[in-house]
């Protein structure tokens, strides 16, 4: 999937342009709720009874901007 024409090493920026762009209300707060369920993965995937390797490996996709 691309987001503002990139594949590849998206930026903060290049979320807000496409929320602009969407008119996506509060996108500065639905960018921090992310990056704070992001942070909270372990302990999220923990209470959902998700294997620790499944958690892991989902783990290693997530990334913050």
């Amino acid at each position: 999937m691309s987001v503002n024409g990139k594949f590849d090493t998206i930026t903060r920026d290049d979320l807000l342009v496409v929320a602009d762009r969407f008119s996506i209300p509060r996108a500065n707060a639905a960018l921090a709720d992310v990056k704070t369920a992001i942070q909270q993965w372990p302990d999220i995937a923990k209470e959902a009874g998700l294997p620790e390797a499944k958690a892991n490996k989902v783990h290693k996709d997530l990334r913050t901007v």
